[in-house]
């Protein structure tokens, strides 16, 4: 099973750089959801979802995260300057 964080309204993976990636073969794995959470809220990320992969099963389960508190809409995740999965967008 692997563990990644995806922005919710993009489909885009949060890559080990900080930067995001459409292809999730570039996600960043988390050993826990836990660790997820926590690179969640070292990166400033208001909207995300913990993606829990069983590759080998052939399936995923999506749980969206309720919104940080005290972020607002300036968030530093800018989707539309990230258009291709070699985009290499950092955070912070």
């Amino acid at each position: 099973m692997r563990i990644v964080v995806q922005h919710p309204r993009t489909g885009y993976y949060l890559e080990e750089t900080g930067g995001w990636t459409t292809d999730v073969r570039y996600a960043r794995d988390f050993v826990s959801s836990a660790d997820a959470m926590s690179a969640r809220r070292q990166h400033g990320l208001p909207e995300a979802s913990l993606v829990f992969r069983f590759e080998r099963e052939g399936y995923s389960i999506s749980v969206p995260l309720e919104p940080l508190r005290g972020e607002g809409p300036d968030m530093p995740f800018r989707p539309d300057t990230a258009a291709t999965p070699e985009a290499d967008l950092l955070i912070g």
